[in-house]
């Protein structure tokens, strides 16, 4: 009985080496001896430089160009995984390949990806198959095949970069023990340019240049000015609308501009009557246009900040107006960061103590209070918290935040914000069943949840099990050395 009790459990050894090896597993758990720096590019196919240099007398809208991404001075590597990002209203996504010369060609390896399903962002990855040893040296990753979206006219160009995201979440590199040697490698991005045809071009340009409201908090049902300034920086006059809103909503009919001459600006001013509007604070944005013919509409809107609609009574009033856990599960001994947002809805400088609270029998603080500092009226804050479930037990809470009252404070019903459930869950039970095993690595294999993150269709929070924000290998991992764990 001894003998086969040790079979298993050498076994499972096994069995969590070969997920952890196949699936380029994350680093969290191992560390490795530092070597020297390598690079990692991403580079033009044609000449190897990092300057992709196109004009529409050489490339047309919907034509396509090469990067190689390759690696140099690399030592001990069995796996990689790149997020790789750009402008998506100049380039659109073609192709994402390993090459046949790649790195891991005679190693039996495997691919992940591409998803390309974010506009502007393409991940891709590979690795040596098991057992089938690590790659020393330079060498070629992956080709990336772009298109040309944005065409350009006389006098014009269009830029961006082509540049590496999510560093150690969608873009890192593991060595053979599993290590991960991100932090070993310098990465180089390329820059995109398409230019047209040489001369001067005319162009059509509004701007608001500048959002002023007479204040930062204003009593319910009451008035506020808000002035606006808007510029024509093209080279024709210029016809157009502008308006305000609060929160997404017009505070005000929108008011036309006439005539306004090519360099010139104006100034309007929107009287924001808010009785129709709820107490609570709003981000104050103006929107000028677009004109016909306008490519750069990245200025025709502006932010004015945040205005606070208070009560009469309400000089110290502060509030919690937003609690956003990275995710709505955990795995125990995990760590969960909550963002809570608290506002001053008051009209004097505040400063006071905001805590988590997580609930199931009876009521836990989370995480250490923090303190916001001389917060000023009509100003709101962002806070981020650290729940460290060790220790915690396996069950369903309801978590909330909460802002100490301050001095003289009437209205406290605010001060509290209640988000809802979080599942402290077994690490690795995937089906939410109380047992880790084949049935959650079936699950995780078949659901396509790898590389979701929240607010795509098919993120799963229970396989978020680091509440990281996305579903990875790192997950995977999790649930290969906790097989067979129950509660």
């Amino acid at each position: 009985m001894l003998g086969e009790k040790n079979v298993k459990i050498k076994l499972k050894q096994i069995f969590a080496y070969v997920l952890v090896t196949v699936f380029l597993a994350s680093t969290i758990y191992i560390t490795t001896p530092v070597h020297a720096a390598g690079t990692v590019n991403i580079v033009n196919a044609v000449d190897g430089s990092n300057n992709l240099n196109f004009t529409s007398a050489q490339k047309s809208v919907g034509d396509t160009f090469v990067l190689n991404l390759t690696i140099t001075d690399a030592v001990d590597i069995t796996s990689w995984q790149v997020g790789i990002q750009w402008d998506p209203a100049l380039l659109d996504f073609d192709s994402f390949i390993v090459p046949t010369d790649h790195i891991f060609a005679t190693m039996n390896p495997v691919t992940a990806g591409p998803d390309a399903s974010i506009p502007g962002l393409a991940i891709y990855g590979a690795a040596a198959g098991y057992g089938k040893g690590s790659f020393n040296g330079t060498g070629r990753l992956a080709q990336l095949t772009l298109k040309i979206k944005q065409g350009v006219g006389a006098g014009q160009s269009v830029e961006c970069n082509i540049s590496f995201e999510g560093m150690f979440v969608d873009t890192f590199i593991l060595d053979r023990n599993g290590g991960d040697v991100t932090s070993n490698y310098t990465f180089n991005i390329a820059h995109y340019i398409y230019s047209g045809p040489a001369g001067p071009a005319q162009t059509h340009d509004i701007a608001v240049t500048n959002v002023a409201p007479s204040s930062t908090s204003v009593i319910e049902n009451a008035s506020l000015n808000i002035n606006v300034t808007v510029a024509n920086n093209g080279d024709f006059t210029e016809t157009f609308d502008a308006g305000v809103k609060a929160n997404g909503t017009n505070v005000a009919l929108n008011q036309t501009v006439t005539n306004l001459a090519s360099h010139a600006s104006t100034t309007l001013t929107f009287v924001w009557n808010t009785t129709t509007f709820a107490l609570g604070s709003y981000s104050i944005v103006a929107i000028a246009g677009p004109v016909a013919g306008e490519t750069n509409t990245a200025d025709n809107s502006r932010s004015g900040g945040i205005v606070q609609i208070v009560v009469p009574s309400a000089d110290h009033d502060v509030a919690v107006t937003n609690v956003a856990p990275i995710n709505t599960a955990i795995g125990q001994g995990f760590t969960l960061n909550v963002s809570v947002t608290v506002a001053n809805n008051g009209l004097f400088t505040e400063t006071f103590d905001v805590a988590i609270k997580a609930i199931n029998t009876s009521e836990t603080q989370a995480a250490p209070s923090q303190t916001v500092t001389d917060l000023n009226a009509g100003q709101d804050a962002t806070l981020v918290f650290q729940w460290n479930t060790t220790g915690w037990t396996i069950d369903n809470y309801t978590l909330s935040a909460t802002a100490t009252p301050v001095p003289g404070e009437p209205n406290t019903a605010d001060n509290t914000l209640v988000f809802g459930n979080i599942n402290v869950m077994l690490p690795g039970d995937a089906n939410g069943d109380g047992i880790v095993n084949m049935r959650d690595i079936n699950y995780f294999l078949i659901s396509q949840v790898f590389n979701s993150h929240p607010g795509m269709a098919r993120y799963n929070p229970q396989m978020d099990v680091d509440a990281s924000g996305r579903i990875d290998t790192r997950d995977l991992l999790i649930i290969a050395i906790n097989f067979n764990k129950k509660l």
